[in-house]
């Protein structure tokens, strides 16, 4: 998804979604990694440097809203806790 975001601000999300369905596609079908594949894949490496590929597809990168929905996890259950503790 990371790596579709990053090619959909120049080709749009539809043909980005292609292309990385592509690559997914050749992964499976060898030992190479996305990674390596999208790097030997001129419709990506014309939109994106080696290090951008590999940001896109660091996880470290693209853990999105999780911090957020797990604060707002534990708030709603300490609130919980604390009404049960006080009805």
């Amino acid at each position: 998804e990371s790596l579709t975001m990053a090619l959909a601000s120049s080709l749009g999300r539809p043909e980005a979604q292609r292309i990385v369905g592509d690559l997914c596609r050749r992964v499976e079908e060898s030992d190479a990694s996305l990674a390596e594949a999208a790097k030997r894949d001129a419709r990506v490496t014309e939109r994106l440097t080696d290090e951008q590929i590999g940001l896109a597809l660091d996880p470290a990168a693209y853990l999105g809203s999780a911090n957020a929905l797990i604060e707002r996890s534990l708030d709603s259950f300490r609130s919980n806790r604390a009404r049960r503790a006080h009805p």
